[in-house]
């Protein structure tokens, strides 16, 4: 199954303004047939991972590569925690996770949270045994260490 028409359409109106800049995606598991659009620009290429400078870029949802990275971006769980008060009151908030070298990024979708960072890092398969994580918020304040098991 390919490509919707509106998704292509939308595809082609996120990509046309990028013509003089050299885009790199690192394909996810949403990501489908993504190539039925970007092979019309020659700007655009659709990898599994992308290393630069020893840090290497992936979706997050299969296998390391082989390899040593200074430090590993990634997305797939896309964190989230939520924040309780003492009167009971919670609010989600989507966070950046750092175990170690690997620094997990919230989604960009608005209309998407993302997955409790206890859940989250569960679906990657190279953090699923990581029992503590660093948060921080998208404007960069540092919450703190936070236990995921």
């Amino acid at each position: 199954m390919g490509l919707s028409f509106r998704l292509k359409e939308m595809l082609l109106r996120f990509f046309s303004p990028l013509k003089d800049i050299q885009v790199i995606i690192t394909k996810g598991n949403h990501d489908g047939k993504i190539e039925e659009i970007t092979r019309k620009f020659e700007n655009v290429s659709v990898v599994e991972n992308f290393i630069l400078d020893k840090k290497l870029f992936l979706h997050g949802h299969t296998k390391l590569p082989e390899g040593e990275f200074q430090e590993v971006f990634l997305g797939h769980a896309h964190p989230a925690y939520t924040f309780k008060s003492g009167g009971g009151v919670a609010k989600k908030a989507k966070v950046f996770a750092r175990a170690g070298k690997f620094l997990v990024l919230p989604t960009v979708n608005p209309y998407i949270e993302g997955f409790d960072i206890r859940e989250g890092l569960k679906l990657v398969p190279f953090l699923k045994d990581v029992s503590e994580v660093e948060i921080f918020l998208p404007e960069g304040v540092y919450v703190g260490r936070v236990k995921v098991y």
